[in-house]
């Protein structure tokens, strides 16, 4: 099943400054004086608009924390149509208001099956990034963009949130993968193998393929028989690691001195 792109950002400076290069002199001076701006800018696409015209999204919702009439303009200069969701902040650096605030912009996404959440980093405040990263990798297993000289890329964090958010996880079903629950292993990717639909085993395997999406070491508990080394290659197979070696080691058969 093709997933389907869902894009978060915030609208930056750099942003409107593209915007307001490709507007007219009236139009350009209004901008650049909310923006507190002086000098004249030349034209350019901005972070969002050229990441939009790079890769496709099915959906992109835009947090603003400027008046509504520039959210309008950009909007449709934008050229896209997009959710633009007004937020308003006293500081733009506070962490919890700005977690705040991305928290109840998600809650408003009904989310299908098999949604890839995109978050875009380069806009907006380096705390605003931060809450990105922290968000997408502890609650949803998101996909991170940036952008540098008007080209975007995948960015890849490679790192796993560790605390903070950690007994967030330990105690909630990560948003993004609860569906996983619902399903056969058959159904989910890198799980063909294993048969059965009870309960318990798609519970199981629902737990196991949120692990084999993030690279962390992976206990799997049970009397003999019950299809440990059968759950251990399903996570290899639905981790990033797939098509590398797999390498079985029976401790048991490792003598001690």
């Amino acid at each position: 099943m093709q997933k389907k792109r869902v894009l978060f950002s915030w609208i930056g400076h750099n942003d409107l400054r593209g915007m307001a290069g490709d507007a007219t002199p009236t139009d350009q001076q209004r901008i650049l004086k909310a923006l507190k701006i002086e000098r004249q800018i030349r034209k350019q696409d901005g972070p969002i608009k050229a990441l939009l015209t790079q890769e496709a999204f099915e959906e992109v919702h835009l947090l603003s924390t400027y008046p509504p009439w520039m959210d309008d303009m950009y909007r449709e200069w934008l050229g896209f149509d997009a959710k633009l969701h007004p937020v308003s902040l006293t500081d733009p650096t506070d962490y919890s208001q700005i977690l705040s605030a991305v928290d109840s912009v998600l809650a408003t996404h009904k989310r299908v099956p098999e949604t890839e959440y995109s978050f875009f980093l380069t806009p907006g405040t380096p705390s605003m990034a931060a809450t990105w990263i922290l968000v997408g990798k502890s609650r949803y297993d998101a996909v991170f963009w940036q952008s540098y000289e008007g080209k975007s890329a995948k960015s890849i964090i490679p790192f796993d949130v560790v605390s903070g958010f950690a007994a967030e996880l330990a105690s909630a079903p990560d948003i993004s993968l609860q569906h996983l629950a619902t399903l056969p292993p058959k159904e989910i990717d890198g799980f063909q193998k294993i048969s059965g639909s009870s309960k318990a085993l798609r519970l199981a395997a629902g737990r196991a393929a949120k692990a084999a999406r993030r690279d962390v070491s992976v206990l799997i508990l049970g009397a003999a028989g019950t299809g440990k080394e059968m759950f251990a290659e399903a996570i290899h197979e639905a981790s990033r690691r797939k098509g590398k070696p797999f390498i079985k080691i029976n401790c048991a058969a490792i003598r001690t001195p």
